[in-house]
């Protein structure tokens, strides 16, 4: 059966709509001195912090994973300084569901659609702003508090493990996981071989059988965690199950850290702008 006139009129929204977007994200990659001028703050900062604490990947966890409590609350506070950027995302996702809302009905008025299509055009103008300002505020909060975007990233994805991780194989109605970008991926993989040369590398306390078999527990379970990490790159450190340890250290803060989730910013949290020819690139 042939698409109604208000179909195909709606697909055509759809279709410009993605376009709008697709020309925002290239402007934003493709790098003009325009585009390169308000950033250029948020890259400066980002290079400070990689020169003060490391890369990604020279992130270091403790031996057993855990993640100490001062280190926990000043992860909080950095949460706490980003969620002030959460509503402007917010507000661009609530914008295309109501343009995807009007996609379900048969024929929706033409003036409904020029309203959605219109509110989700002017979110797409801001867009470019609100990544801005969160790359900003995301470097300087780092900056400020004295923590690396390698320790950031390894205490984001075990804190919100539940919320990353992939759904159930075959779950239809479960949502889908939520991006963590391939480099972030990579740098994952690497600390975890960090943190078992540091373990492999500490010396037995006391020299009793008991201290013993409790390190060589923990050297076994992260090689086998290593070894899957390799084998599929998609899979997210530890995806199955936090480590015991783990597990007590975040278990205190669960509430104050679901309360500082953001949805709709996991797939910038990972982004490294940096600069590319005369303009910048995000990866």
């Amino acid at each position: 059966m042939p698409e109604s006139t208000g179909k195909q009129w709606r697909k055509g929204c759809l279709i410009g709509c993605g376009v709008v977007i697709a020309l925002g994200i290239l402007l934003m990659a493709g790098g003009s001195l325009f585009v390169l001028r308000p950033f250029r703050g948020a890259i400066e900062t980002r290079e400070a912090l990689d020169a003060q604490f490391g890369e990604l990947a020279d992130f270091t966890p403790a031996a057993d994973g855990a993640v100490p409590a001062d280190r926990m609350e000043t992860f909080l506070e950095v949460r706490r300084r980003l969620m002030e950027q959460c509503g402007r995302f917010q507000a661009f996702e609530g914008a295309m569901e109501g343009l995807e809302e009007l996609d379900d009905l048969e024929d929706p008025p033409r003036m409904e659609i020029l309203g959605a299509f219109w509110r989700v055009t002017r979110q797409v103008f801001g867009l470019g702003t609100g990544m801005r300002e969160f790359f900003r505020a995301r470097n300087e909060a780092l900056q400020e508090a004295g923590m690396g975007r390698g320790e950031y990233t390894y205490i984001y994805v075990l804190a919100y493990s539940h919320f990353l991780r992939p759904s159930p194989a075959g779950d239809r109605e479960a949502p889908r996981p939520l991006h963590v970008s391939a480099r972030a991926r990579k740098a994952l993989r690497s600390m975890l071989r960090n943190q078992l040369a540091g373990l492999e590398s500490l010396p037995v306390e006391g020299g009793t059988s008991e201290a013993f078999q409790t390190r060589q527990h923990h050297i076994q379970a992260l090689r086998i965690e290593i070894q899957a990490l390799e084998e599929d790159p998609e899979r997210l450190p530890w995806q199955i199950r936090l480590p015991a340890a783990v597990m007590a250290s975040v278990a205190p803060y669960r509430d104050r850290l679901d309360s500082l989730f953001c949805v709709e910013t996991v797939q910038f949290e990972f982004i490294r702008n940096r600069r590319f020819g005369p303009g910048i690139r995000g990866d």
